[in-house]
């Protein structure tokens, strides 16, 4: 879980991405009983990873947040093809 390999707790994230996404920041989606994945909601702005993480400043946060975000969107987007394929597959 990218919350594990952040200096913060995991209830420290997840209210700081609940306050992003109130402002607009994010935004997220339920993905089971459990789980949610979060993503930036305008894409069209490189995103400044450190802001708001004020004792993050000066360590590797923002490009363990990059790496982080580009994994998961490139393993949301491999079951977003596999499960249109499903779907093509099923309605033959």
């Amino acid at each position: 879980m990218a919350a594990d390999e952040l200096p913060i707790t995991r209830r420290a994230v997840l209210d700081r991405l609940k306050s992003l996404e109130s402002r607009g920041v994010v935004e997220s989606m339920k993905v089971g009983p459990r789980g949610q994945v979060w993503w930036i909601a305008d894409e069209s702005d490189e995103p400044n990873y450190l802001a708001g993480w004020g004792a993050a400043a000066g360590t590797d946060f923002g490009e363990r947040v990059r790496e982080a975000h580009d994994d998961l969107g490139a393993a949301f987007d491999e079951r977003a093809e596999r499960h249109a394929e499903q779907r093509d597959e099923n309605n033959r």
